[in-house]
């Protein structure tokens, strides 16, 4: 039988996990033991002993200790531990992708434990199939840090909310437990039980007989679990996500990622550079593809159009501002030929640049200058925009992809080229018709015919 094996003594990773574990230098090692006392529909019961996290230090101390860590490891000092929206710390460990993020945070638990008694965990996760992996993982690592810490308890398992007694397990436990969720169905949770709806999806905020008519989300927030969120930015922009990660009463959250939106706290960072560098990942090829905003192009944007009181239009465009150069959104007005010159505060670029004609007729909208020049509704002159990034991204990994295809596929090589998306439904939406293409979808079709011939 196929065992895989792992390797324990890789120094950017033990670096990573001492950079969470020094976080709570002097906490000695504790939990917190605790009874409950409720009254049930006919008798008053204790329960036995639960085991939740217990923080020791303060926040002055534990905000010292992440400066000492930044140094050390050569990132931006924080100024303040909180973030808003947040009522408890968030770290954040960024990783590359392929250099053993799940390893990282899996062996950061058992370290959290060993040193500090922390012993509750909950690994929130943006999807299904991630969560999946996170399970496969934690099975297939089991043997690997049992070797390494011998005699520690762990259990893991995916949280189900038919299943309330895995809510009173995970707190009376007095070994590691790690629970995991996938936010898209913890959030659907929050939200019913916020609008009181009684669905099915959320028996976490419900009374269970199974539980002597106590509920399952008292369980877990009374332990105050440490919460891992695994790939942050497909989680924090989505609804409630923020609202959901809070009901859980974190006692402190982990992030974890190659690619954060927000760095709360950066404690430690593998570039992709040093990734490649240190022979951690096989081929790194960058590919520049925005513009660097030179002001000797004059750059422009038409947000809208409008014909209310007389032809107007909404553009973006750079002004000169205390001795800088930012973007700023003007109307213009084609009866009193609107000078870009003087909008812009003189920048040399926009001389010539008048307003000419404004049409809003629909699918036609856009705006003429004195030099006939014509711009529609949402293009842009000067300046890369989002999506034309995206459509640059998705030409040369189908060109770079064609390319190697012709001379490793004579050597017997399959190639494999990925981009990543932001949001599946940018690609396919499945909706009524099942299979409807989206705007990348679009764009693919368009470059792959184009470049294929």
């Amino acid at each position: 039988m196929l065992k895989l094996k792992f390797d324990s003594k890789q120094e950017y990773q033990q670096k990573a996990i001492n950079s969470i574990v020094n976080i709570f230098d002097w906490q000695t090692q504790k939990n917190s033991k605790f009874t409950v006392t409720r009254s049930t529909r006919t008798i008053e019961i204790t329960e036995q002993f639960w085991i939740g996290n217990f923080l020791e230090i303060d926040e002055d101390d534990i905000l010292e200790n992440v400066k000492k860590i930044q140094d050390r490891n050569n990132l931006p000092r924080s100024k303040e531990l909180l973030e808003e929206n947040y009522s408890c710390p968030n770290f954040t460990i960024e990783m590359e992708t392929g250099t053993g993020k799940t390893y990282v945070y899996t062996r950061t638990i058992f370290e959290l434990y060993k040193n500090y008694g922390f012993s509750k965990f909950i690994i929130v996760v943006p999807s299904v199939a991630i969560r999946e992996w996170v399970n496969k993982s934690l099975e297939i690592t089991s043997d690997h840090f049992t070797e390494i810490y011998e005699g520690v308890k762990c259990n893991y398992f995916k949280y189900d909310s038919s299943k309330p007694t895995q809510a009173r397990d995970f707190a009376e436990s007095n070994g590691i437990e790690i629970m995991i969720i996938n936010i898209d169905a913890f959030r659907k949770w929050v939200e019913d039980e916020e609008k009181g709806k009684e669905t099915k999806s959320n028996l976490i905020f419900r009374e269970s007989d199974k539980l002597q008519w106590n509920r399952p989300i008292d369980y877990i927030t009374q332990t105050k679990p440490i919460v891992i969120i695994d790939e942050p930015q497909s989680i924090d922009n989505a609804g409630k996500s923020k609202n959901a990660i809070q009901a859980l009463n974190p006692l402190f959250i982990l992030r974890y990622s190659a690619t954060h939106k927000e760095k709360y706290n950066l404690l430690y960072r593998l570039w992709p550079v040093e990734a490649y560098e240190e022979k951690l990942v096989k081929r790194i090829e960058v590919l520049p593809v925005t513009s660097d905003g030179d002001t000797n192009t004059p750059y422009v944007r038409l947000v809208s159009v409008s014909d209310k009181n007389g032809y107007k239009a909404k553009i973006e465009i750079n002004v000169n501002k205390d001795w800088i150069t930012l973007k700023k959104e003007v109307w213009v007005d084609a009866n009193k030929k609107s000078n870009l010159y003087k909008l812009s505060w003189e920048i040399e670029a926009y001389k010539g640049y008048i307003i000419s004609w404004i049409d809003c007729y629909p699918w036609n909208e856009g705006i003429e200058f004195e030099s006939w020049s014509f711009l529609k509704l949402w293009e842009s002159w000067g300046w890369i925009d989002d999506l034309e990034i995206k459509r640059m991204q998705i030409k040369w990994t189908i060109y770079s992809h064609l390319d190697k295809e012709l001379i490793l596929l004579e050597k017997w090589v399959k190639v494999i080229s990925l981009f990543f998306l932001d949001k599946v439904e940018n690609y396919r939406i499945y909706d009524s018709t099942w299979n409807t293409q989206w705007v990348y979808a679009k764009i693919f079709e368009e470059e792959y015919e184009n470049i294929s011939k």
